[in-house]
């Protein structure tokens, strides 16, 4: 069972802008929670370069968090895992990168305490219901072709952002209305990036509205006599 006592200021995971709420306390939990967000930071520099050493303890005190819910029902890890996906894609951060987080903090905490794989594995069931609906809403194979292309064209930028602009628009189609204007608000930002670089992104996001969604019926065509 995980120890729930709210943590104080001594915790390494412990953020007084994120709130008072549990954390995990065994140091191996707490290992896997530094390395799987050291690892989204490697892969995706938008982290670091958008929201700097604030956003890096955001991101602790959420994946400890995250870990206490294993410690709970399935579908109450499902109900929080989407709470704080929505919260954090109305701020810039799209859902995909929640699926990412998942799945590595998974693979962690599995390395470092095999024999809480059952109690875990409900992470990387919250993150396959994430794939699942961002699927549902853009094929993954359209997702990674638009991804790879803004990223093999776009120019100096960011590396990795063509995967967060395909994201972005996959929340777009699921409701959340804030998720790509959050992103492209510094992602387009004439001071920070090139007019080749705004264009580009303005570019993939056009066609990846105009990509179909899976399983929609196609328009309809009268036939020519």
């Amino acid at each position: 069972m995980i120890d729930t006592e709210l943590p104080d200021a001594t915790h390494p995971l412990f953020n007084p802008d994120s709130g008072r709420h549990a954390l995990p306390r065994d140091p191996r939990e707490i290992a896997a929670v530094l390395q799987a967000t050291q690892r989204c930071y490697d892969a995706h520099p938008y982290y670091l370069a958008r929201y700097g050493a604030r956003g890096r303890a955001f991101a602790h005190a959420d994946g400890g968090y995250l870990v206490t819910l294993t410690d709970t029902w399935q579908s109450h890890v499902h109900e929080q895992v989407s709470w704080l996906a929505g919260l954090l894609a109305a701020r810039g951060m799209p859902t995909w990168l929640m699926e990412v987080h998942l799945g590595l903090l998974h693979e962690e905490l599995r390395t470092r305490v095999p024999q809480g794989s059952l109690r875990y594995a409900k992470l990387r069931r919250a993150a396959t219901r994430l794939r699942k609906l961002r699927c549902a809403r853009m094929a993954q194979e359209d997702f990674d072709a638009l991804a790879a292309e803004f990223n093999a064209t776009a120019g100096p930028g960011i590396a990795n952002a063509g995967c967060l602009l395909a994201a972005a628009v996959c929340d777009e189609r699921g409701g959340q209305a804030e998720a790509l204007p959050s992103l492209l608000k510094w992602l387009v930002d004439p001071d920070r990036f090139s007019p080749r670089w705004c264009e580009a992104v303005a570019q993939a996001v056009a066609r990846a509205r105009a990509l179909p969604v899976p399983g929609a019926a196609a328009p309809f065509k009268a036939r020519r006599r």
